[in-house]
């Protein structure tokens, strides 16, 4: 946009990000501006845009690097969430839910199934009973052991601890 055509988006008196507003929306709720084709599917968030990143720790709302809400619904800068995706590190660090978007969750669904498949439990451990947390629906069940990982027995994830 040419130098003038932008204008702050805020219906508040509060500072806001600066952008044209037929690409922009405000959240008073969260207390920032997000693109408008993430409307649909924005998770409001009380504050969100006062926390810090949790990769960098740099704030979210002075930051000039683009931040993203997560599935999760905790905002951190869009280049920290995918370098620790590229780097196998697949889950918030503030609540352990799976970052990745639904095709590279799948991927990464399958995957875990499919190791768990292949490296079953030498037979002296196998009969082992561990307590499992899912960290996807906070349910707890319990499983023999498997070093691989677990199916979540309420919402099928295997991102559980």
């Amino acid at each position: 946009a040419a130098l003038g055509s932008t204008f702050s988006t805020a219906t508040s008196s509060s500072l806001c990000r600066i952008g044209r507003s037929d690409a922009y929306f405000h959240c008073d709720t969260c207390g920032g501006c997000f693109a408008l084709s993430t409307k649909p599917t924005h998770k409001c968030t009380q504050g969100q845009f006062k926390a810090d990143c949790p990769f960098c720790l740099e704030s979210i709302f002075s930051s000039r690097t683009q931040a993203v809400t997560a599935p999760c619904g905790h905002m951190m800068h869009a280049v920290c969430q995918q370098r620790a995706i590229s780097q196998g590190r697949c889950t918030c660090p503030l609540c352990n839910r799976l970052l990745l978007a639904d095709e590279q969750r799948a991927s990464w669904e399958s995957w875990f199934a499919e190791s768990i498949r292949t490296q079953p439990m030498p037979p002296q451990f196998s009969r082992r009973i561990v307590e499992v947390l899912c960290n996807e629906c906070s349910h707890r069940f319990e499983h023999s052991l498997n070093f691989v990982g677990y199916a979540c027995p309420k919402c099928g994830t295997h991102n559980t601890r």
